[in-house]
């Protein structure tokens, strides 16, 4: 939803372009010639941060940071109409089995992507998904793109309810660690 939204204001959008622009491989990455603004995603991105800040000079990067007991219910759960395209299979059918999956996943990246801040410094954005609406002046400042709220494809109430969400903290204390970061999540930024 932010990729396409930021691309609106950029020349070029490529939102997890798996075909053209293999994942972890951003030394092969080549754009249009003349192309000065783009966007580009893959949630893995902060893998190669380094890499890719250091050929593409200007470059930035945006962590999205989303509620964690909605994330995991997502990637427990992808919806069918999930882009890219996702079922994660690997994680089995199993319940605890799938949580803990997840979880292993979710705790990965959102680790990483708070370690490249450090690296990245004026480079890097926290976005409260939450609370986009209220940061897109701050963003739009940071990419220096013109964003415009009423162009913003954010619908308020989109996470699911505690309710629906409250079948996963039985599964949420099987892993003190997540939960701890999860915790700390909560407390800082909700």
């Amino acid at each position: 939803m932010l990729c396409n939204f930021i691309g609106n204001y950029t020349e070029a959008v490529f939102n997890e372009p798996w075909a053209k622009y293999p994942v972890r491989k951003p030394e092969e990455w080549q754009f249009p010639d003349g192309v000065r603004s783009l966007v580009f995603k893959y949630c893995c991105n902060w893998m190669d941060a380094q890499i890719i800040s250091d050929r593409f000079k200007e470059s930035k990067f945006i962590h999205i940071l989303r509620n964690p007991s909605d994330i995991l219910f997502s990637m427990m759960f992808p919806k069918a109409d999930s882009y890219p395209p996702r079922s994660w299979d690997e994680y089995g059918n199993e319940r605890d089995k799938r949580f803990a999956q997840a979880v292993d996943h979710w705790y990965t990246f959102v680790q990483g992507s708070f370690a490249i801040e450090d690296t990245l410094k004026d480079r890097y954005k926290l976005v409260i998904y939450e609370k986009l609406p209220e940061q897109l002046d701050d963003l739009s400042s940071f990419l220096k793109l013109p964003l415009k709220k009423e162009n913003l494809p954010y619908k308020e109430g989109r996470n699911l309810p505690k309710e629906k969400l409250a079948h996963l903290e039985d599964l949420w204390s099987k892993h003190p660690q997540k939960l701890a970061l999860r915790q700390e999540i909560e407390k800082k930024y909700y």
